[in-house]
């Protein structure tokens, strides 16, 4: 926020046109009029300097490794965070696929469910192929 302050104040051109400011957008939007210099540089795609970025690429791959196991995400990370915290040196046991096994409250039932959904719904149509073919 003080980075846009920053350039907000700086004096870029701003969307004044009528048809940008009654679009029916956020009172965010409203209150803040976008600037065309800062809004085309796609800032949200950077994090500011390596370290950050090396910290968020850990985060993401831990919110993925939880989701690709069916895992409550919120749940996982605070108990890894938790055991790390606590001086937990046995990494081997944080992983997903071993953590998931200690936590059966922490498996997301219904994206089983679905995976199984979509695995059945998929050799249904394949077979439905295959006998139109013959």
């Amino acid at each position: 926020m003080v980075l846009f302050n920053r350039f907000y104040l700086t004096g870029c051109r701003f969307h004044s046109s009528p048809a940008s400011t009654s679009c029916g957008g956020s009172r965010a939007d409203k209150t803040f009029p976008l600037c065309q210099a800062w809004h085309n540089r796609k800032a949200w795609l950077f994090v500011g300097n390596v370290d950050a970025g090396e910290r968020s690429a850990m985060m993401m791959t831990l919110v993925s490794s939880a989701k690709r196991h069916d895992l409550d995400v919120g749940l996982y990370i605070k108990g890894v965070l938790d055991q790390l915290l606590a001086g937990c040196t046995d990494y081997a046991s944080l992983l997903p696929d071993q953590w998931k096994q200690r936590h059966p409250e922490a498996i997301r039932q219904y994206r089983q469910e679905e995976r199984r959904d979509k695995a059945e719904r998929k050799q249904y149509r394949a077979a439905k192929r295959r006998l139109a073919g013959c």
